[in-house]
């Protein structure tokens, strides 16, 4: 499996509320830091459409656990 990484601040589908696709976070200490998510396209329930995660659109909304 390819791991992609983004910064918990990037404004990219991985860090997004509305995507779909396997990705898990990752700390530095105590702090939240990554995203760490499969690099792949995967279902974004905001366009309906198939979106890698390091894409962005004007409908990011950022994810509950982040």
């Amino acid at each position: 499996m390819n791991i992609a990484m983004f910064r918990v601040k990037e404004k990219k589908c991985a860090t997004c509320r509305f995507w779909q696709g396997y990705r898990e976070v990752e700390f530095r200490g105590r702090e939240l830091f990554y995203v760490k998510a499969e690099a792949k396209p995967a279902p974004c329930m905001a366009t309906k459409a198939q979106k890698t995660p390091n894409g962005t659109c004007f409908r990011f909304a950022a994810w509950e656990k982040l």
